[in-house]
């Protein structure tokens, strides 16, 4: 992505203009912004100008779907990144500290407030850390002042780019607000002659920032089309379900614990003597929530979109005919995350690198020609946490199930052929890879375990037995000529899983470099998805009502149905232990945010989850654990090991405020505990 810089002049608003054309294809960022554009005058003046400072105001939208760029993958407890000596200046590792301790006000780690980069020497350029987010804003506001300008923009395309740039501003403000609560609401630019004191701006009170930000939401949905018609060129921009989805997300975030009646903010007051926080508890604000989540899922089936099931996925040529019936569910289950706009993706972000970034440092070398390929790194290892999270083939948790072997988890246990396409056949592996849901096999990669595609399809051949025929994990240490995917130099899972969810089976890594990957070229990464607002509104339905309403069973059935699990209530009532757990509102939210946890594992909503719940002093606290990777055999290699502390406390439930920010602006108050 390129950026001009547009100069200053003592009489016009200063701007900068971050070039970027959002989708212009599906695919590519181009500079759209002209040379020499020295004023608002020229930025606006004609239709090609005006939609150039539209897509600068794309721009701004965070990476979503990247893990160097944004907190999402690593501000939880789903995946570990070890320590490597080549990753650039330790990029990649950046959000890792938002976990492990090293969050501070100085110079805080993922600093959208003011923005923060680094630019590299390397492929990657210049790297985002926090997206400058006010300064997004006040590019939109003057977006909005001066789209009147153009003369040869048509009224109903002025009317769609306004209502774009207001859904832009809202949105870029529910970023802050997730992050630092209570912010400043930029609602119009201050005129440049405003004194010192005049911009010293106040932080506003929470929820008056919410009510702002669903009003100006509400405006933008007037004019949003319905779906996007040309999906060659326009796929990712704003329409009316995508907006409606980001309510239905600012809502909930506001009648969650974290802003809903929490006692620890009670002395968070600015120099006026105003509270930032309310801290009484208002239920209502439940049931708002879920009218919004309602409200968004009406719009998003209105738009033909919904859950992906089998028929929804066009079936690779190599799987036409096949009887085996688990590749088949689990290719589809995999193609949630890597089928470009598949009718479950609300929104999709193009502004990542889902190819060349996460895939390639998620990926498993499965075959000798990978060896050899530094594309293949393997270094974004999913965690214990995640992986015993999901269920059982019962679908309940397997620390609850009567029939699976909890206590004997750890023990390696022999791979029958009733499991060979999960697990390949006559190997050892651990007995919790036994006997799980197919999301878990669909998005878990372990040792001995079925790795399918990767340019390798055929699964029809005679010849079974033979190792190059069926490609699995091996990951053993000691012989990186046999175990390819073991410990050997720098790159190597280090908790010994691998994430096949964010891995599309359509690329064969065998063949070079990120750039000749083949597969479905720039995935976009899902945002917001179907799936995510079925759990948020059984969810906000559950908090709502004193006992658990059947709309919110008939939600989260929808959600475990595609998943091949059976409801929840007869799941509990045949296979758990506790089986009264789905029928009361304690027990079935316990089990709806489970739910979460597995469906939308790995893709980030755990980091703001976690934080909403104000659960994760809880969660972050504890020993990141892996198999023993120095093992060079099953009685080596199966032994759970702890190889570092998470460590997260009260205040980092928000991001800290810059401490030089305070210095210069006094009014400004600081977040609880920095």
């Amino acid at each position: 992505m390129k950026f001009n810089t547009i100069k200053r002049t003592t009489k016009n608003v200063i701007i900068v203009l971050m070039a970027g054309l959002f989708v212009s294809s599906c695919s590519d960022y181009l500079d759209v912004v002209p040379d020499n554009v020295p004023t608002l005058d020229h930025a606006f003046a004609n239709r090609h100008a005006c939609e150039g400072y539209l897509f600068t105001c794309y721009s701004y939208l965070p990476a979503m779907g990247d893990f160097i760029e944004t907190p999402d993958f690593q501000g939880a407890d789903e995946f570990y990144f070890g320590e490597m000596t080549t990753v650039k200046n330790g990029l990649d590792r950046k959000m890792w500290g938002l976990t492990f301790g090293l969050q501070n006000k100085t110079n805080p780690i993922g600093n959208t407030w003011d923005g923060q980069y680094e630019e590299q020497s390397n492929q990657f350029g210049k790297v985002w850390f926090g997206q400058p987010l006010y300064k997004a804003i006040r590019d939109c506001n003057i977006f909005l002042e001066n789209v009147n300008r153009p003369y040869d923009l048509e009224e109903y395309e002025r009317k769609r780019w306004v209502a774009e740039v207001k859904f832009l501003k809202a949105f870029y403000h529910f970023y802050l607000m997730r992050m630092y609560g209570p912010i400043v609401l930029i609602k119009e630019n201050q005129p440049v002659s405003d004194t010192p004191e005049q911009m010293a701006q106040y932080r506003t009170p929470f929820d008056e920032c919410v009510q702002y930000v669903s009003n100006l939401l509400d405006e933008a949905i007037v004019d949003l089309p319905e779906k996007i018609q040309d999906r060659s060129n326009e796929m990712g921009r704003a329409t009316k379900a995508i907006a409606l989805s980001v309510k239905a997300q600012l809502l909930t975030m506001a009648a969650s614990p974290l802003f809903n009646g929490n006692p620890d903010y009670a002395n968070v007051v600015d120099n006026r003597n105003v509270h930032l926080f309310s801290i009484e508890k208002d239920d209502n604000k439940w049931k708002l929530a879920a009218d919004a989540c309602k409200a968004a899922i009406d719009a998003i089936e209105a738009a033909d979109g919904g859950l992906l099931f089998p028929e929804d996925v066009p079936m690779i040529p190599e799987l036409v005919g096949v009887e085996v019936d688990t590749l088949k569910q689990e290719y589809y289950l995999r193609a949630i995350m890597i089928s470009k706009w598949n009718k479950e993706t609300v929104w999709g972000s193009v502004k990542n690198h889902f190819v060349d970034r996460v895939q390639r440092y998620t990926s498993c070398k499965v075959s000798a020609k990978e060896a050899s390929q530094v594309w293949v790194s393997q270094l974004f290892s999913p965690t214990f946490d995640v992986v015993e999270a999901y269920y059982t083939k019962n679908g309940v948790p397997m620390e609850e199930d009567r029939e699976f072997d909890y206590q004997h988890r750890y023990e390696p246990r022999l791979a029958t052929s009733e499991y060979k396409w999960y697990i390949r056949e006559g190997e050892y592996t651990a007995g919790l890879h036994f006997d799980r849901e197919l999301r878990f096999y669909a998005s878990i990669g372990f040792n001995r375990a079925i790795w399918w595609g990767n340019g390798k399809y055929d699964f029809k051949r005679k010849d079974y037995n033979n190792k190059d025929e069926v490609r699995y994990i091996r990951a053993y240490a000691g012989n990186a000529s046999t175990e390819i995917a073991g410990k050997s130099g720098e790159s190597y899972s280090f908790t010994g899983y691998w994430a096949k969810k964010l891995h599309s089976p359509l690329m064969d890594t065998s063949t070079g470099g990120s750039g000749t990957w083949g597969g479905d070229g720039r995935i976009p990464f899902p945002i917001i998805r179907v799936a995510d607002l079925y759990l948020l509104y059984a969810e906000t339905l559950n908090e709502s009502a004193s006992t658990p309403p059947d709309d919110a069973y008939k939600y989260l059935d929808l959600v475990r149905k595609r998943a091949g699990l059976k409801g929840v209530k007869e799941a509990w009532q045949k296979y758990s232990i506790y089986p009264d757990k789905p029928l009361s509102k304690e027990g079935l939210r316990e089990i709806i945010h489970r739910e979460r946890r597995i469906e939308l594992a790995m893709e980030g909503a755990r980091t703001w989850d976690l934080r909403r719940w104000k659960e994760a002093e809880n969660e972050l606290n504890k020993d990141v654990r892996t198999w023993n990777i120095d093992g060079a055999d099953k009685e080596d290699y199966y032994n759970v090991i702890s190889i570092d502390r998470r460590s997260f406390t009260r205040k980092e439930y928000l991001w800290p405020i810059k401490e030089y920010n305070l210095t210069v602006n006094k009014n400004l108050v600081q977040n609880y505990g920095w």
